[in-house]
């Protein structure tokens, strides 16, 4: 299989919060500067607009958000949701 990314994808176990259709927790299980994979209880629908947040693992003010669109759903053991992000920057320090 042909790798199509350009921007390389970092492997992370970190804690998330997706506000859409849905709000809930999760984990983040990779990321990079265009978009992420999430594992969800209950993924949102393809073409969902997401507010994702992401906690990093950093003392203080650790939270940051991008807005998103899932792109993608796995369903497996776990289901995971592609998401490309809408914007390359996020919003540092939201308090959670």
């Amino acid at each position: 299989m042909i790798e199509r990314r350009i921007a390389k994808r970092f492997q992370v176990d970190w804690e998330i919060r997706v506000e859409g259709s849905v709000i809930e927790r999760g984990v983040l299980r990779n990321i990079s500067s265009g978009g992420a994979l999430l594992a969800l209880t209950t993924p949102p629908g393809t073409g969902t607009q997401l507010d994702v947040y992401i906690k990093l693992p950093l003392q203080g003010k650790s939270w940051m958000k991008y807005p998103a669109h899932v792109v993608r759903i796995e369903h497996g053991a776990v289901a995971v949701a592609a998401v490309k992000f809408d914007s390359p920057r996020p919003d540092f320090g939201i308090p959670m």
